[in-house]
Protein backbone atom coordinates (compact mmCIF):
# COMPACT_ATOMS: atom_id res chain seq x y z
CA UNK A 1 0.00 0.00 0.00
CA UNK A 2 0.96 3.77 -0.58
CA UNK A 3 1.81 6.08 2.31
CA UNK A 4 0.05 8.91 2.67
CA UNK A 5 2.44 11.01 0.96
CA UNK A 6 2.75 8.65 -2.04
CA UNK A 7 -0.85 8.82 -2.02
CA UNK A 8 -1.16 12.58 -2.55
CA UNK A 9 0.44 12.68 -5.02
CA UNK A 10 -1.45 13.04 -8.67
CA UNK A 11 -0.48 12.74 -12.00
CA UNK A 12 -1.86 15.37 -14.19
CA UNK A 13 -0.19 13.84 -17.86
CA UNK A 14 -1.97 10.62 -17.39
CA UNK A 15 -5.76 11.76 -16.90
CA UNK A 16 -8.19 9.54 -18.82
CA UNK A 17 -10.85 11.20 -20.29
CA UNK A 18 -13.94 11.74 -17.94
CA UNK A 19 -11.65 11.70 -14.48
CA UNK A 20 -10.63 15.19 -12.63
CA UNK A 21 -7.08 15.86 -13.49
CA UNK A 22 -6.90 16.19 -9.64
CA UNK A 23 -8.36 12.76 -8.67
CA UNK A 24 -5.72 10.55 -10.42
CA UNK A 25 -3.01 8.78 -8.54
CA UNK A 26 -0.26 6.97 -10.30
CA UNK A 27 -0.35 4.42 -7.77
CA UNK A 28 -3.03 2.62 -9.02
CA UNK A 29 -2.76 3.62 -12.66
CA UNK A 30 -0.76 1.52 -15.21
CA UNK A 31 2.15 3.38 -17.14
CA UNK A 32 3.40 1.69 -19.87
CA UNK A 33 6.32 4.15 -20.23
CA UNK A 34 7.41 2.49 -17.21
CA UNK A 35 6.46 -1.12 -17.84
CA UNK A 36 8.12 -4.52 -18.39
CA UNK A 37 6.22 -7.10 -20.38
CA UNK A 38 6.33 -10.32 -19.21
CA UNK A 39 5.42 -12.83 -21.72
CA UNK A 40 5.63 -16.38 -22.71
CA UNK A 41 6.84 -19.19 -20.37
CA UNK A 42 8.62 -17.98 -17.01
CA UNK A 43 12.52 -19.49 -17.11
CA UNK A 44 15.78 -18.35 -17.48
CA UNK A 45 15.95 -17.12 -21.03
CA UNK A 46 12.89 -14.76 -19.89
CA UNK A 47 15.25 -13.53 -16.74
CA UNK A 48 17.87 -13.14 -19.07
CA UNK A 49 15.66 -10.72 -21.49
CA UNK A 50 14.10 -8.64 -18.22
CA UNK A 51 16.72 -8.06 -16.27
CA UNK A 52 18.29 -5.05 -18.61
CA UNK A 53 14.61 -3.23 -19.08
CA UNK A 54 14.15 -3.66 -14.77
CA UNK A 55 17.26 -2.03 -14.60
CA UNK A 56 17.21 0.16 -16.77
CA UNK A 57 13.35 1.24 -15.26
CA UNK A 58 14.44 1.14 -11.97
CA UNK A 59 17.41 3.84 -12.82
CA UNK A 60 15.21 5.90 -14.01
CA UNK A 61 13.54 7.09 -10.87
CA UNK A 62 11.33 5.37 -8.14
CA UNK A 63 7.76 5.94 -9.57
CA UNK A 64 5.90 2.50 -9.93
CA UNK A 65 6.47 -0.01 -12.02
CA UNK A 66 3.92 -1.73 -14.37
CA UNK A 67 4.28 -5.26 -14.72
CA UNK A 68 2.05 -6.62 -17.99
CA UNK A 69 1.85 -10.72 -17.43
CA UNK A 70 0.69 -12.64 -20.15
CA UNK A 71 2.12 -16.45 -19.35
CA UNK A 72 1.39 -19.92 -18.77
CA UNK A 73 3.49 -19.90 -15.65
CA UNK A 74 7.41 -21.70 -15.81
CA UNK A 75 9.77 -21.89 -12.80
CA UNK A 76 8.48 -20.52 -9.39
CA UNK A 77 12.50 -19.79 -8.65
CA UNK A 78 12.57 -17.80 -11.90
CA UNK A 79 9.01 -15.92 -10.90
CA UNK A 80 10.60 -14.72 -7.66
CA UNK A 81 14.45 -13.67 -8.91
CA UNK A 82 12.06 -11.14 -11.14
CA UNK A 83 10.29 -10.05 -8.37
CA UNK A 84 13.29 -9.74 -6.69
CA UNK A 85 14.48 -7.41 -9.14
CA UNK A 86 11.44 -5.31 -9.80
CA UNK A 87 11.58 -5.01 -5.80
CA UNK A 88 15.23 -3.98 -5.48
CA UNK A 89 16.19 -0.68 -3.66
CA UNK A 90 18.33 2.02 -5.22
CA UNK A 91 21.77 3.04 -3.99
CA UNK A 92 19.51 6.41 -2.90
CA UNK A 93 16.67 4.97 -1.54
CA UNK A 94 16.01 1.38 0.55
CA UNK A 95 12.34 1.77 -0.43
CA UNK A 96 11.25 -0.20 -3.19
CA UNK A 97 9.37 0.71 -6.24
CA UNK A 98 5.14 0.44 -6.05
CA UNK A 99 4.37 -2.77 -8.47
CA UNK A 100 1.57 -2.21 -10.56
CA UNK A 101 0.96 -5.72 -12.12
CA UNK A 102 -1.23 -6.23 -15.08
CA UNK A 103 -2.79 -9.48 -16.13
CA UNK A 104 -4.04 -9.41 -20.40
CA UNK A 105 -4.96 -12.22 -21.17
CA UNK A 106 -3.36 -15.31 -19.19
CA UNK A 107 -1.34 -15.70 -15.24
CA UNK A 108 -1.36 -19.10 -14.85
CA UNK A 109 0.87 -20.90 -12.37
CA UNK A 110 3.71 -18.72 -10.94
CA UNK A 111 2.75 -16.18 -13.32
CA UNK A 112 -0.41 -16.59 -11.39
CA UNK A 113 1.41 -15.59 -8.11
CA UNK A 114 3.22 -12.65 -9.29
CA UNK A 115 0.15 -10.75 -10.65
CA UNK A 116 -1.03 -11.65 -7.13
CA UNK A 117 2.10 -10.26 -5.47
CA UNK A 118 1.44 -6.89 -7.45
CA UNK A 119 0.74 -3.65 -4.81
CA UNK A 120 -2.37 -2.89 -7.37
CA UNK A 121 -3.15 -5.88 -9.14
CA UNK A 122 -5.35 -5.45 -11.85
CA UNK A 123 -6.79 -7.95 -14.82
CA UNK A 124 -8.90 -6.81 -17.88
CA UNK A 125 -12.73 -8.77 -18.35
CA UNK A 126 -11.63 -11.63 -20.40
CA UNK A 127 -7.96 -12.79 -18.81
CA UNK A 128 -7.71 -16.16 -17.25
CA UNK A 129 -6.19 -17.51 -13.96
CA UNK A 130 -5.29 -20.87 -13.26
CA UNK A 131 -3.41 -21.56 -9.37
CA UNK A 132 -2.13 -25.00 -9.01
CA UNK A 133 0.22 -26.82 -6.66
CA UNK A 134 3.92 -26.78 -7.29
CA UNK A 135 5.10 -29.82 -9.64
CA UNK A 136 8.77 -31.60 -9.20
CA UNK A 137 9.83 -33.02 -12.80
CA UNK A 138 12.33 -35.34 -12.82
CA UNK A 139 14.78 -37.55 -15.00
CA UNK A 140 15.78 -39.76 -12.10
CA UNK A 141 14.36 -42.83 -11.47
CA UNK A 142 11.99 -42.33 -8.78
CA UNK A 143 12.67 -44.83 -5.40
CA UNK A 144 10.53 -44.76 -2.49
CA UNK A 145 12.91 -42.86 -0.61
CA UNK A 146 12.70 -40.03 -3.13
CA UNK A 147 9.19 -40.21 -3.76
CA UNK A 148 8.82 -39.93 0.39
CA UNK A 149 11.13 -36.61 0.07
CA UNK A 150 9.49 -35.18 -3.00
CA UNK A 151 6.00 -35.27 -1.11
CA UNK A 152 7.62 -33.80 1.76
CA UNK A 153 9.37 -31.01 0.20
CA UNK A 154 5.92 -30.74 -2.25
CA UNK A 155 3.56 -30.04 0.89
CA UNK A 156 6.09 -27.80 2.97
CA UNK A 157 6.58 -25.42 -0.47
CA UNK A 158 3.23 -25.47 -1.08
CA UNK A 159 2.33 -24.53 2.44
CA UNK A 160 4.54 -21.86 1.97
CA UNK A 161 3.29 -20.40 -1.07
CA UNK A 162 -0.49 -20.38 0.34
CA UNK A 163 1.11 -18.48 2.95
CA UNK A 164 2.67 -15.73 1.24
CA UNK A 165 -0.33 -15.82 -1.07
CA UNK A 166 -2.71 -15.14 1.94
CA UNK A 167 -0.03 -12.41 3.03
CA UNK A 168 0.19 -10.40 -0.41
CA UNK A 169 -3.62 -10.70 -0.77
CA UNK A 170 -5.09 -10.26 2.91
CA UNK A 171 -6.14 -6.48 2.35
CA UNK A 172 -7.60 -6.98 -0.92
CA UNK A 173 -10.09 -10.09 0.66
CA UNK A 174 -10.56 -7.67 3.82
CA UNK A 175 -11.36 -4.47 1.72
CA UNK A 176 -14.01 -7.01 0.34
CA UNK A 177 -15.20 -7.60 3.58
CA UNK A 178 -15.25 -4.26 4.26
CA UNK A 179 -17.01 -3.12 1.37
CA UNK A 180 -20.16 -5.92 1.62
CA UNK A 181 -20.60 -5.66 5.13
CA UNK A 182 -23.27 -3.41 4.96
CA UNK A 183 -24.88 -5.52 2.75
CA UNK A 184 -25.26 -8.07 5.50
CA UNK A 185 -28.40 -7.06 7.13
CA UNK A 186 -30.79 -7.40 3.45
CA UNK A 187 -28.36 -10.55 2.81
CA UNK A 188 -30.01 -11.97 6.25
CA UNK A 189 -33.64 -11.06 5.68
CA UNK A 190 -33.65 -12.18 2.02
CA UNK A 191 -32.01 -15.43 2.85
CA UNK A 192 -33.92 -15.87 5.81
CA UNK A 193 -30.77 -16.63 7.29
CA UNK A 194 -31.33 -13.64 10.30
CA UNK A 195 -28.87 -15.53 12.79
CA UNK A 196 -26.25 -15.68 10.09
CA UNK A 197 -22.65 -14.39 11.59
CA UNK A 198 -20.92 -11.91 9.52
CA UNK A 199 -18.47 -14.40 8.01
CA UNK A 200 -20.90 -16.61 6.60
CA UNK A 201 -22.50 -13.58 5.62
CA UNK A 202 -19.09 -12.57 3.98
CA UNK A 203 -18.78 -16.03 1.93
CA UNK A 204 -22.66 -16.13 1.29
CA UNK A 205 -22.14 -12.77 -0.89
CA UNK A 206 -18.94 -13.89 -2.72
CA UNK A 207 -20.53 -16.81 -3.88
CA UNK A 208 -23.53 -15.31 -5.45
CA UNK A 209 -20.39 -13.41 -7.68
CA UNK A 210 -18.17 -16.07 -8.89
CA UNK A 211 -18.47 -18.57 -11.56
CA UNK A 212 -18.44 -22.59 -11.09
CA UNK A 213 -14.97 -22.34 -10.97
CA UNK A 214 -14.92 -20.19 -8.01
CA UNK A 215 -17.73 -21.71 -6.58
CA UNK A 216 -15.64 -25.16 -6.28
CA UNK A 217 -12.60 -23.03 -4.50
CA UNK A 218 -14.93 -21.81 -1.59
CA UNK A 219 -16.56 -24.93 -1.75
CA UNK A 220 -13.13 -27.15 -0.68
CA UNK A 221 -12.28 -23.68 1.52
CA UNK A 222 -15.55 -24.19 3.13
CA UNK A 223 -14.37 -28.00 3.66
CA UNK A 224 -11.10 -27.15 5.13
CA UNK A 225 -12.41 -24.41 7.91
CA UNK A 226 -15.14 -27.09 8.92
CA UNK A 227 -12.02 -29.33 9.56
CA UNK A 228 -10.02 -26.44 11.26
CA UNK A 229 -13.28 -26.07 13.32
CA UNK A 230 -13.75 -29.74 14.44
CA UNK A 231 -10.02 -30.33 14.72
CA UNK A 232 -9.68 -27.54 17.09
CA UNK A 233 -12.78 -28.26 19.25
CA UNK A 234 -11.66 -32.12 19.92
CA UNK A 235 -8.27 -31.16 20.68
CA UNK A 236 -9.11 -27.99 23.30
CA UNK A 237 -11.24 -31.01 24.98
CA UNK A 238 -8.05 -32.52 26.01
CA UNK A 239 -6.83 -31.17 29.31
CA UNK A 240 -3.21 -31.77 28.72
CA UNK A 241 -3.69 -29.76 25.49
CA UNK A 242 -5.13 -26.31 27.06
CA UNK A 243 -2.60 -27.01 30.50
CA UNK A 244 0.64 -26.84 27.57
CA UNK A 245 -1.38 -23.83 25.95
CA UNK A 246 -1.80 -22.19 29.29
CA UNK A 247 2.59 -23.09 29.85
CA UNK A 248 3.13 -21.21 26.29
CA UNK A 249 0.90 -18.28 27.67
CA UNK A 250 2.59 -17.88 30.52
CA UNK A 251 6.30 -18.18 28.70
CA UNK A 252 5.33 -15.28 26.23
CA UNK A 253 4.18 -13.10 29.38
CA UNK A 254 7.79 -14.16 31.15
CA UNK A 255 9.78 -12.12 28.66
CA UNK A 256 13.05 -11.99 28.62
CA UNK A 257 13.01 -14.37 31.95
CA UNK A 258 11.93 -17.28 29.63
CA UNK A 259 15.26 -19.14 27.94
CA UNK A 260 15.14 -20.24 24.30
CA UNK A 261 15.44 -23.97 26.07
CA UNK A 262 12.42 -23.67 27.97
CA UNK A 263 10.62 -22.54 24.95
CA UNK A 264 11.40 -25.63 22.91
CA UNK A 265 11.26 -27.83 25.86
CA UNK A 266 7.08 -26.15 26.18
CA UNK A 267 6.87 -26.38 22.32
CA UNK A 268 7.82 -30.22 22.01
CA UNK A 269 5.17 -30.64 24.76
CA UNK A 270 2.51 -29.05 23.44
CA UNK A 271 2.92 -30.71 19.64
CA UNK A 272 3.16 -34.22 21.64
CA UNK A 273 0.13 -33.44 23.22
CA UNK A 274 -1.66 -32.23 19.97
CA UNK A 275 -0.25 -35.11 18.21
CA UNK A 276 -2.05 -37.30 20.56
CA UNK A 277 -5.61 -35.63 20.30
CA UNK A 278 -5.18 -36.14 16.26
CA UNK A 279 -4.67 -39.52 16.90
CA UNK A 280 -7.59 -39.92 18.80
CA UNK A 281 -9.91 -37.59 16.62
CA UNK A 282 -8.51 -40.01 13.60
CA UNK A 283 -9.33 -42.95 15.59
CA UNK A 284 -13.38 -42.49 15.94
CA UNK A 285 -13.86 -40.19 12.58
CA UNK A 286 -12.98 -42.95 10.60
CA UNK A 287 -13.98 -46.20 13.09
CA UNK A 288 -17.12 -46.90 10.66
CA UNK A 289 -14.81 -46.93 7.71
CA UNK A 290 -13.65 -50.70 6.50
CA UNK A 291 -10.12 -51.32 5.84
CA UNK A 292 -8.93 -47.64 7.52
CA UNK A 293 -5.99 -47.47 9.41
CA UNK A 294 -2.57 -45.29 10.01
CA UNK A 295 -0.40 -47.82 7.85
CA UNK A 296 -2.71 -46.81 4.67
CA UNK A 297 -4.45 -43.23 4.88
CA UNK A 298 -4.32 -42.36 8.43
CA UNK A 299 -0.53 -41.50 8.89
CA UNK A 300 -1.04 -38.54 6.10
CA UNK A 301 -4.16 -37.62 7.39
CA UNK A 302 -2.26 -36.85 10.56
CA UNK A 303 0.11 -35.28 9.52
CA UNK A 304 -1.96 -32.66 7.28
CA UNK A 305 -4.24 -32.58 10.56
CA UNK A 306 -1.08 -31.75 12.97
CA UNK A 307 0.08 -28.55 10.18
CA UNK A 308 -3.80 -27.65 10.09
CA UNK A 309 -3.52 -27.48 13.87
CA UNK A 310 -0.49 -25.38 13.84
CA UNK A 311 -1.44 -23.23 11.59
CA UNK A 312 -4.52 -22.44 13.83
CA UNK A 313 -3.49 -22.53 16.83
CA UNK A 314 -0.53 -20.29 15.58
CA UNK A 315 -3.46 -17.62 14.44
CA UNK A 316 -4.98 -17.62 18.21
CA UNK A 317 -1.97 -17.43 20.10
CA UNK A 318 0.22 -14.63 17.55
CA UNK A 319 0.87 -11.48 18.61
CA UNK A 320 -0.60 -11.42 14.63
CA UNK A 321 -4.01 -11.00 15.81
CA UNK A 322 -3.35 -7.63 17.92
CA UNK A 323 -1.07 -6.21 14.97
CA UNK A 324 -3.96 -7.14 12.65
CA UNK A 325 -7.67 -5.55 15.23
CA UNK A 326 -5.10 -2.30 15.64
CA UNK A 327 -4.70 -2.03 11.99
CA UNK A 328 -8.70 -2.53 10.90
CA UNK A 329 -10.37 -0.98 13.69
CA UNK A 330 -11.10 2.38 12.03
CA UNK A 331 -13.22 0.16 9.96
CA UNK A 332 -14.78 -2.50 11.58
CA UNK A 333 -15.53 -1.20 14.97
CA UNK A 334 -18.76 0.98 15.13
CA UNK A 335 -18.48 4.45 16.30
CA UNK A 336 -20.02 3.69 19.65
CA UNK A 337 -17.55 0.34 20.62
CA UNK A 338 -14.13 2.34 19.38
CA UNK A 339 -15.43 5.43 21.69
CA UNK A 340 -16.26 3.08 24.57
CA UNK A 341 -12.68 1.45 23.96
CA UNK A 342 -11.10 4.67 23.38
CA UNK A 343 -11.79 5.68 26.96
CA UNK A 344 -10.72 2.74 28.53
CA UNK A 345 -7.08 3.07 30.55
CA UNK A 346 -4.51 2.72 28.12
CA UNK A 347 -3.30 -0.63 29.58
CA UNK A 348 -6.76 -2.45 28.92
CA UNK A 349 -7.41 -0.37 25.72
CA UNK A 350 -5.37 -3.69 23.46
CA UNK A 351 -7.16 -6.64 25.50
CA UNK A 352 -10.62 -5.16 24.91
CA UNK A 353 -9.95 -4.30 20.95
CA UNK A 354 -9.03 -8.03 20.47
CA UNK A 355 -11.20 -9.31 22.23
CA UNK A 356 -14.13 -7.17 20.46
CA UNK A 357 -12.46 -7.99 16.92
CA UNK A 358 -10.70 -11.33 17.06
CA UNK A 359 -14.53 -13.02 16.72
CA UNK A 360 -15.27 -10.81 13.30
CA UNK A 361 -11.57 -10.90 11.99
CA UNK A 362 -9.85 -14.24 12.75
CA UNK A 363 -12.79 -16.36 10.79
CA UNK A 364 -12.70 -14.20 7.42
CA UNK A 365 -8.15 -14.66 7.65
CA UNK A 366 -9.03 -18.69 8.46
CA UNK A 367 -11.19 -18.57 5.18
CA UNK A 368 -8.59 -16.67 3.41
CA UNK A 369 -6.12 -18.78 4.22
CA UNK A 370 -8.14 -22.23 3.40
CA UNK A 371 -9.13 -20.53 -0.09
CA UNK A 372 -5.28 -20.03 -0.40
CA UNK A 373 -4.30 -23.31 0.48
CA UNK A 374 -6.78 -24.77 -2.01
CA UNK A 375 -5.26 -22.96 -4.62
CA UNK A 376 -2.25 -24.86 -4.42
CA UNK A 377 -3.70 -27.96 -4.51
CA UNK A 378 -4.94 -29.48 -8.07
CA UNK A 379 -6.16 -27.56 -10.68
CA UNK A 380 -7.78 -24.06 -10.19
CA UNK A 381 -8.69 -22.26 -13.15
CA UNK A 382 -10.21 -18.52 -12.65
CA UNK A 383 -12.55 -15.61 -14.39
CA UNK A 384 -11.10 -12.43 -13.56
CA UNK A 385 -14.01 -11.86 -12.01
CA UNK A 386 -13.62 -15.12 -9.48
CA UNK A 387 -10.21 -13.74 -8.80
CA UNK A 388 -11.81 -10.19 -7.93
CA UNK A 389 -14.11 -11.60 -5.49
CA UNK A 390 -11.56 -13.92 -3.84
CA UNK A 391 -9.18 -11.02 -3.11
CA UNK A 392 -6.31 -12.11 -5.89
CA UNK A 393 -6.71 -9.18 -7.38
CA UNK A 394 -7.64 -5.17 -6.94
CA UNK A 395 -9.51 -4.55 -9.99
CA UNK A 396 -11.45 -5.72 -13.22
CA UNK A 397 -10.66 -2.96 -15.76
CA UNK A 398 -13.99 -1.45 -16.88
CA UNK A 399 -15.84 -3.43 -14.24
CA UNK A 400 -18.49 -1.57 -12.23
CA UNK A 401 -17.12 -3.04 -9.16
CA UNK A 402 -15.82 -1.62 -5.40
CA UNK A 403 -12.24 -1.05 -5.64
CA UNK A 404 -9.22 1.00 -3.25
CA UNK A 405 -8.65 2.76 -6.54
CA UNK A 406 -12.20 4.47 -6.20
CA UNK A 407 -12.01 4.75 -2.39
CA UNK A 408 -8.47 7.53 -3.03
CA UNK A 409 -9.47 8.38 -6.63
CA UNK A 410 -13.81 9.61 -5.60
CA UNK A 411 -14.21 9.19 -1.98
CA UNK A 412 -17.63 9.99 -0.58
CA UNK A 413 -16.87 12.59 2.10
CA UNK A 414 -13.23 13.86 3.02
CA UNK A 415 -13.63 12.60 6.79
CA UNK A 416 -14.50 9.20 5.87
CA UNK A 417 -11.79 9.14 2.77
CA UNK A 418 -9.28 9.65 5.26
CA UNK A 419 -10.38 7.45 7.68
CA UNK A 420 -10.06 4.43 4.18
CA UNK A 421 -6.68 5.71 3.83
CA UNK A 422 -5.18 5.65 7.10
CA UNK A 423 -6.49 2.12 7.80
CA UNK A 424 -5.51 0.58 4.71
CA UNK A 425 -2.03 2.21 4.74
CA UNK A 426 -1.83 0.64 8.11
CA UNK A 427 -3.18 -2.57 6.86
CA UNK A 428 -0.54 -3.20 4.24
Amino acid sequence: MPNEKAISKSTPSAAPLGVSVSKVHAEFRPDPSRAVFLQGRIDQDLVYRLTPEIVRIQHTGRDPITVYIDSPGGGTMYAAQILDLLRAPSLDSSTPCRLITVGTSLAGSAAASLLSAGDYALVYPDTRLHFHGLRVLSDAPITVERASDAAKDLRESNNRAAVTLARDCNLRFFFRFVTLRPEFGAYRERTGKRDCGERDCFVGLISEKLSSWGLAIVSKAEQRTKRYASLWDSVVRSRNVAKQLANMANFRGQGEATTSDQIVTAVNKLQAEVLRSIVTFELKANKARPGWGFASAGVSQVQDDFLLLNEYIGHHQNEWIEIFCEQWKDVVLDPADKQAIDELPEAERKAALVEKLTPVLLPIWLFLGAVCHVLQEAENPLTSHDAFWLGLVDEVIGANLPTLRKVVEQGPSSQKRKASKEAMTRAS
